[in-house]
């Protein structure tokens, strides 16, 4: 049986659970190919060279536009071979608003299901304009089923199709390596000079409570929400990993409310995991993010988080008071003030706690062979 997935560009992770989920469809009988629409989009800077691609794989060359936030590929030559292509199901992923993703779902032969794969939400579709709505509503309408990461992007889908049944929802979520987040970095916590030496490099107390963001300094991510809220409290430090258009804003708002802020920079794999062995708290405070990495990553790291509600993956990565908090970036500042001196009060011995219920929810929402395995199953039932 054999799977064709259409989605817009590779990516460090998509290339990883592509490699695990080809591994778990030969054991479940399943052929997986994968075809990409370009080789990179803007503001992403993966090299490929640095990726290893152990499936069947096609990068297709496109002509792109960018409108506003969209970036619209366009690949005739990859619609039509899709139309000559011999498969059972096709799945389409990506952001499904391109005219590659409207002709796929035109033009794909009758006889193979058609699986979209999305992972927007609400929160994420709230300053889309019409047009666009009812663009994505009319290409989703042409799907059967449908492929989210979690509870969040299924009230999306049942938004646009009310109609939509359970049988026709798969639910699939984002995955990381385990081997580099979770065990990786428990290893290099045991390293009690990593702290030390790390923190003097950066510039921060070790002593301090060090709460980290892996985030793109952007208008979205909540981040000078975030600075605000430690304005006043001693004794804390945050450490941002990251580059975007905000980033000297916000070096200058927090140099203004003399808050302690270390902007690091894009990082490479290796300097995240040590940046998150050395952390107390983790924190994602965007105002919408789809279903951002960042967050599984976070709690895999055996970090208790401080989570955004208006994150796609927030039901999946956060149990209020266990593994840590709600971190709202719509309330006030004296509010928002008074969580995190709550969370800085709390005893070492209680952050580590929590911490490892963190690594419980992981394992338990994000265990990769057990979500593959239970996908191969369900696409493999859509098409007999």
């Amino acid at each position: 049986m054999k799977i064709l997935l259409v989605t817009n560009i590779p990516t460090p992770y998509r290339n990883s659970m592509f490699n695990e989920m080809h591994k778990i469809f030969i054991g479940e009988g399943l052929e997986l190919e994968v075809w990409y629409m370009a080789a990179t989009e803007p503001n992403r800077h993966w090299k490929l060279a640095e990726m290893e691609f152990n499936y069947v794989h096609r990068i297709f060359k496109d002509f792109s536009i960018t409108i506003g936030n969209y970036f619209l590929h366009f690949n005739l030559n990859l619609v039509w071979k899709c139309c000559r292509y011999k498969y059972d199901v096709l799945i389409v992923g990506g952001a499904y608003s391109s005219p590659t993703h409207a002709l796929l779902s035109i033009f794909a032969p009758r006889k193979s299901k058609k699986v979209l794969w999305l992972e927007g939400t609400r929160y994420s579709m709230q300053k889309t304009s019409f047009i666009i709505r009812l663009i994505k509503k009319t290409l989703m309408n042409r799907y059967s089923y449908f492929v989210s990461p979690g509870l969040k992007s299924e009230e999306l889908i049942r938004d646009f199709i009310p109609s939509v049944v359970n049988s026709c929802l798969i639910r699939m979520p984002n995955l990381i390596d385990d081997k580099i987040y979770e065990l990786g970095v428990a290893k290099k916590r045991q390293n009690i000079t990593l702290k030390v030496n790390l923190c003097a490099k950066i510039g921060v107390q070790a002593n301090s409570v060090l709460f980290f963001a892996c985030s793109r300094p952007d208008y979205m991510k909540g981040l000078d929400v975030f600075i605000k809220s430690l304005a006043g409290i001693l004794g804390v430090s945050f450490l941002v990993a990251g580059d975007g258009p905000l980033t000297t804003q916000l070096k200058k708002l927090a140099e203004s409310l003399d808050v302690s802020v270390f902007f690091l920079g894009n990082k490479k794999q290796e300097e995240l995991t040590e940046l998150y062995a050395i952390a107390d708290v983790f924190i994602i405070p965007s105002t919408w993010d789809s279903n951002p990495l960042a967050a599984i990553e976070g709690i895999a790291a055996g970090l208790p988080i401080l989570a955004s509600p208006y994150i796609g993956n927030f039901n999946e990565i956060l149990i209020e008071g266990v593994n840590g908090w709600t971190f709202d970036p719509r309330a006030s500042i004296p509010e928002l003030n008074r969580l995190i001196k709550n969370v800085i009060s709390q005893k070492k011995g209680v952050l580590e706690e929590m911490g490892k219920e963190s690594v419980k929810l992981y394992r338990r929402n994000f265990n990769s062979r057990q979500n593959l395995t239970n996908f191969a199953n369900k696409i493999r039932s859509i098409s007999l």
